[in-house]
């Protein structure tokens, strides 16, 4: 003789606990994340593909699995054009003192800035009066 079915409890109705993350189109998926792998916040990320709330930018890629690289206060991603005989006498003090160009680049804009600010401004004044 056969046992009838074991009766099994009625599921509770799970609530929902992740609001629902607007969806974006791949192209604007993927320049998030370039963005984002690039070093850039999520309002500087906002702010280039047109998303009004950073929060969304960060909701977005935790949705495909990524994450900002950099915490806030964290070091900001400066890019600047120099002329080449300028990057090739940078690239060679930054060999000679076996650093990458970055990091020589960061603690010489470090120690004009922070350290040496009035021989910087001495410097920036002398190049106006000419």
């Amino acid at each position: 003789m056969k046992k009838p079915p074991a009766e099994r409890p009625p599921r509770a109705r799970k609530r929902a606990t992740r609001r629902r993350t607007a969806s974006y189109s791949v192209p604007m998926k993927v320049r998030m994340a370039y963005l984002a792998g690039m070093g850039r916040s999520g309002r500087q990320i906002a702010d280039e593909v047109g998303v009004e709330d950073p929060q969304r930018v960060r909701a977005a890629l935790r949705a495909m699995g990524l994450k900002l690289l950099r915490e806030p206060g964290a070091m900001e991603l400066i890019m600047v054009r120099v002329p080449r005989p300028v990057a090739v006498a940078a690239t060679e003090l930054a060999d000679r003192s076996e650093t990458t160009l970055e990091d020589f680049a960061a603690r010489v804009l470090a120690l004009m800035c922070l350290e040496e600010r009035v021989m910087l401004q001495n410097l920036l004044d002398t190049g106006q009066a000419e």
